[in-house]
């Protein structure tokens, strides 16, 4: 996939993502950080580049405890739950 390619991709399916969360919930609640494509693209190529991600939660959010970010690869392992 050339890099024009990824990049339209990324913008459909995060168009998507928006019209979802933005049918869900009032703009006033959403953060900044929740509907800018590049705040998503940086984190994106982090996790492609990582081997481990380390989420550290706060006991505040308790949406995000447990949470598991993807699937679960043949040979990786969760520390929770």
């Amino acid at each position: 996939m050339s890099k024009e390619q990824l990049m339209s991709q990324e913008e459909r399916s995060f168009q998507e993502y928006l019209g979802k969360i933005h049918g869900a919930y009032m703009s006033e609640k959403l953060s900044y950080f929740e509907h800018n494509l590049e705040t998503w693209r940086q984190l994106w190529r982090v996790l492609e580049m990582s081997d481990i991600v380390l989420l550290i939660t706060d006991v505040r959010h308790p949406v995000s405890i447990g949470m598991r970010l993807g699937k679960q690869e043949e040979g990786e392992r969760f520390l929770w739950g």
